[in-house]
């Protein structure tokens, strides 16, 4: 059941409509299309080995800006083009926020990704709720920092989806596992 919300989250986010391309300032465009990435290892894309990173013949990663935090581990310095991330492997490493990326330029989108992971995560006793000090907190905190730094080089930002990828870190039982749901989706709302 988690896989299909997952799968009809990211159907819907590539099936709306993308931000209005067609005004260009100075060769900058005015809007970017926000999709915030976050989750445990397979969002961060624990197994992604960038010496196998997807070629690029038609230059989308130039496309595609990428902000990433891999919670007590590495991050990007502010923006970048999408590429593989430093990280596990030694020449760094990937996840499907690649493939996604490439889809919603192919879309129109003018893509910016916000990546937020840790593997081996709870929602139950990692991310919290709103308010709750978790890593939900801390996300939504430097959201904000690089949604500010877009909007200083004269974007336009607007959100336009959110993928959670979680793992089985809360599956212990089948009570955790609904409480869980319902804290993601308040979670999602609380934006």
């Amino acid at each position: 059941m988690r896989l299909v919300k997952c799968i009809l989250l990211i159907s819907t986010c590539l099936l709306a409509a993308p931000s209005d391309l067609v005004a260009e300032t100075g060769g900058i465009p005015e809007k970017i299309d926000l999709f915030i990435w976050a989750g445990q290892s397979n969002a961060q894309g624990w197994e992604g080995d960038a010496d196998s990173y997807p070629s690029d013949p038609a230059s989308l990663d130039s496309q595609i800006r990428l902000n990433y935090t891999f919670i007590k581990s590495t991050r990007s310095n502010g923006w970048i083009e999408m590429q593989p991330q430093e990280g596990r492997f030694e020449s760094g490493h990937f996840g499907p926020e690649v493939t996604f990326g490439r889809k919603l330029v192919e879309a129109g989108h003018n893509p910016a990704i916000f990546k937020y992971t840790r593997g081996a995560t709870s929602i139950y006793s990692d991310w919290l709720a709103p308010g709750e000090g978790g890593y939900y907190d801390a996300m939504v905190a430097d959201l904000d920092i690089a949604i500010a730094d877009l909007e200083s080089q004269g974007y336009t930002v607007s959100i336009r989806g959110f993928v959670w990828i979680q793992g089985e870190s809360d599956a212990e039982t089948p009570a955790i596992a609904r409480n869980n749901d319902h804290t993601v989706f308040t979670s999602m709302y609380g934006l």
